[in-house]
């Protein structure tokens, strides 16, 4: 990871280590400052996955969701609607 992130990444470790993990976060910031491989990072930890693993990440319990282009900013109506319907699932691989 860039040494740019330590500080989300000691943060977010502390919050997983003490069982204080956030129901949700948005990482956001500019292209290139690594908030895609943050957020690739924190979901390949809470998984259980190797750190180094395949990109896309597939886990049954993975859900990407994103702007469908280089010039889009907004998710589609039908992303929220999948997004909605994958929350209300019981995890398939994780702790129930």
């Amino acid at each position: 990871l860039p040494p740019w992130l330590d500080p989300a990444v000691a943060s977010l470790e502390s919050a997983l280590a003490s069982g204080r993990a956030p129901q949700a976060l948005l990482i956001h910031g500019l292209p290139g400052t690594g908030r895609g491989v943050l957020a690739g990072w924190l979901a390949r930890r809470v998984l259980g996955l190797p750190p180094d693993g395949p990109d896309p990440i597939v886990h049954p319990d993975f859900l990407a969701v994103g702007p469908d282009g280089p010039r889009q900013q907004t998710i589609s109506v039908g992303q929220a609607r999948a997004l909605i319907d994958f929350v209300a699932l019981t995890a398939a691989a994780g702790r129930k």
